[in-house]
């Protein structure tokens, strides 16, 4: 800022000093109300350079927050990301003519390798596209206590729900609202396909690696080691041997929270 200001200030000398010159000579030229207006015309110009310099100062001094249009770019390039589940905050500050960011994430899959690589990447893209970025900083957040992520294991295209993990070959994600049992978001992903013995033990541990709360079966053996798994990571089984289609477990989501 003490740089700016001292080049601010050379240049209202030249400014200050050719508008004295050609008032001069207006005069001299019988221009007589030229004088007063040159003089009136140099003094708001050094009220403004002066106004400008104070007010870049004051962003220094502040940490003046961050502009609209560059969060909304930080949210577009990190919602382009298909490892980012969801956004829970965008927020910047300026300090002189540098941006310092802070994103709060919710990503796909919770790995400690994984997210450190997406982190690094986020900042490298944003970076990239946003001009006089000095830093950015992604907090990995998990999700809320008003929020439960739930998996179904379809069959097929039709929304038959599979007995259990063996016999998926997808899985139906939803996010549901506690409070009003309204389901927020949803998507389909298909079951990771691996060697016939391991498949069904690491399609449990990618559904752990997700932050899984709930997930829901027909009549599979819930001693079953990929069970077991999910188990010990804190996601509850419940079994429903009378749920058959997708619709079903929907109809049943307000008994299944509030058992949960």
């Amino acid at each position: 800022p003490s740089l700016k200001a001292d080049s601010r200030h050379s240049w209202t000398d030249v400014i200050a000093s050719s508008g004295i010159v050609a008032g001069i000579l207006l005069q001299i030229m019988g221009i007589e109300i030229m004088d007063a207006l040159t003089a009136l015309l140099i003094s708001l110009f050094l009220a403004w350079s002066g106004f400008t310099v104070i007010l870049e100062g004051l962003k220094v001094l502040l940490d003046a927050s961050i502009e609209k249009e560059i969060l909304q770019k930080v949210r577009s390039i990190v919602e382009a990301d298909p490892r980012v589940r969801r956004i829970v905050s965008t927020e910047g500050r300026n300090s002189g003519s540098y941006r310092f960011l802070e994103i709060s994430l919710i990503p796909r899959q919770y790995d400690l390798k994984g997210d450190s690589k997406l982190a690094l990447d986020l900042e490298q893209s944003i970076k990239e596209r946003i001009e006089k970025v000095d830093s950015v900083t992604v907090d990995l957040a998990v999700e809320g206590e008003g929020t439960a992520l739930c998996a179904v294991p379809i069959m097929n295209s039709d929304n038959l729900i599979a007995r259990g993990i063996e016999d998926a070959g997808y899985f139906e994600l939803i996010e549901v609202e506690q409070n009003g049992f309204s389901i927020t978001s949803r998507e389909r992903i298909e079951k990771p396909s691996e060697e016939e013995e391991t498949a069904t033990v690491r399609a449990a541990a990618f559904l752990a690696r997700l932050g899984l709360n709930i997930l829901v079966i027909r009549d599979a053996d819930i001693n079953a080691s990929p069970y077991w798994i999910l188990d010990e990571c804190g996601v509850k089984i419940v079994s429903m041997p009378g749920v058959a289609v997708l619709s079903d477990f929907e109809n049943s989501l307000p008994e299944i929270l509030s058992n949960k």
